[in-house]
């Protein structure tokens, strides 16, 4: 059972029944997050090209597992692999499916519906003899429930799959079990709720906590642009209900779907809203709030092994309240940048929305022929805001992140000048952000390194115990 004090909740080892992984080496820098609150997840295998074939399932598996232990993620955490259903995917792929021991669902993605779709089914009547041997292996089929008519609206889409989709397939297949993930409406969770214990449903924490409000008023935030994408007030409301409620039916599954920054601040953004690193934190805010954080554990940790005949973990986690908690450190890519659902204040991990947690791994790096280590852990960095010297004039911040180059040498004491204490300035100590090796010949530039490594070692220093500055190297 949950156990609760004033200063944090125990409860046992969650999983995760929806999550998106990617390849390569977005894979190697999400899969951890993941991997570090749950125990096991429903790996989703909408990769290009998609996992179709249970070779490529465990190729894949293997890759998540080589992944973690490239990072250091716990590498007692179990991935469980899907298939993508096709048109034509054999029945005989069911068959290896389940003898393999390492597929535990099938993914129905109608074509074009959501990120990398395209090859999903086109006529689910297409699939029947599949499905007629899933139902006959109880491998689950887990469906993302939207139509893709172009004339039906994007808010109606979820609606018109069950009265058009899921309801006739389930009359012509009544052994086959299916989760409908992700689900999004008020209708569906009656759905769910009507039809017993072969159909369940797993819940996002962007739906949990956030509308379309949150998407459209007052300019269109893209990073909470997912789908299926927001709903209105009333489905928000049943979501939660269903979510912190006794029926068995409903269950954690984040669809944690990590994407480039500029792949969703674009003129054409992507669908998806990354939340594995604070996930559990998340989904605690939201039943805390409900006043039902005792039913956290059936949510997160019970629901969805009993559905998928797994073993609940002996192990447990503990999530403490307040500040003082150090949230997990991720790893940031020059290319994309991993962001929490907005407008959240995850008290759990006592992380204001307005941070993000920031590890960039010890590296070897060279300016002007000399090596040294450089590590930089767990400071917060404003999502989607950032000064320069030139717009801090006149400024004063409680805390300054300075990355140097030999192009911004009188600058930089702009942005000395504006902090409230060197214990609030970190100095990236010569190296970009994107850590590039500098090889570049300049004595102010050689001058401003031995400046900021002897401000960066004053940790806790106040201005008047500063002592003179050494002179400079030439």
């Amino acid at each position: 059972m949950a156990h609760a004090t004033p200063d944090s909740i125990t409860i046992i080892r969650p999983d995760d029944w929806h999550v998106h992984f990617r390849d390569g080496d977005r894979l190697a820098s999400v899969a951890a997050a993941t991997a570090a609150q749950f125990g096991r997840a429903i790996v989703m295998p909408n990769l290009k090209p998609p996992v179709t074939t249970t070779a490529a399932a465990i190729a894949y598996r293997d890759r998540i597992i080589a992944a973690l232990a490239q990072t250091g993620g716990r590498t007692d955490f179990t991935p469980l692999m899907t298939l993508y259903l096709t048109d034509v995917t054999p029945p005989d792929e069911i068959d290896r499916a389940v003898d393999s021991g390492v597929v535990h669902g099938v993914k129905l993605y109608p074509a074009g519906a959501t990120t990398n779709s395209s090859a999903g089914v086109t006529d689910i009547r297409n699939a029947d003899t599949v499905l007629d041997r899933m139902a006959a292996r109880g491998l689950p089929l887990l469906v993302h429930g939207e139509v893709t008519t172009a004339s039906v609206d994007i808010f109606d889409r979820e609606a018109r799959f069950v009265e058009e989709i899921l309801t006739p397939l389930l009359a012509r297949h009544p052994q086959l079990k299916v989760v409908f993930e992700h689900v999004t409406t008020a209708a569906g969770v009656d759905f769910v709720r009507s039809r017993g214990p072969r159909v369940a449903a797993t819940i996002t924490p962007q739906h949990l906590l956030a509308t379309r409000n949150d998407l459209l008023v007052g300019g269109i935030k893209p990073h909470y642009y997912c789908l299926p994408i927001l709903k209105g007030f009333d489905d928000r409301t049943a979501l939660v209900a269903a979510a912190t409620s006794d029926d068995d039916s409903f269950f954690l599954g984040t669809d944690s779907a990590p994407h480039p920054v500029h792949a969703k601040e674009s003129s054409c953004g992507c669908a998806g809203c990354y939340t594995a690193h604070a996930a559990i934190e998340l989904y605690a805010e939201i039943f805390e709030d409900a006043g039902k954080l005792d039913k956290l554990e059936d949510f997160a940790s019970r629901r969805g092994p009993a559905f998928y005949g797994l073993p609940v973990h002996t192990d447990t986690i503990t999530l403490p309240t307040g500040a003082e908690h150090q949230v997990r450190l991720l790893r940031q890519l020059r290319t994309h940048l991993l962001v929490h659902l907005p407008g959240s204040t995850v008290t759990f991990a006592g992380l204001p929305a307005s941070v993000f947690p920031v590890e960039l791994a010890a590296q070897t790096i060279h300016v002007h022929g000399h090596s040294a280590k450089m590590h930089v852990s767990q400071f917060p960095v404003k999502l989607n805001f950032a000064w320069t010297c030139h717009k801090l004039q006149g400024k004063t911040e409680d805390r300054v992140i300075l990355g140097c180059t030999n192009r911004i040498l009188n600058y930089n004491y702009t942005a000395f000048s504006r902090i409230r204490s060197l214990a609030a300035l970190h100095v990236l100590k010569g190296v970009k952000l994107t850590l590039d090796i500098l090889n570049h010949s300049c004595d102010k530039y050689d001058m401003l390194v031995v400046e900021m490594a002897r401000l960066a070692t004053l940790s806790s220093a106040t201005m008047a115990q500063v002592p003179p500055a050494p002179p400079p190297s030439r």
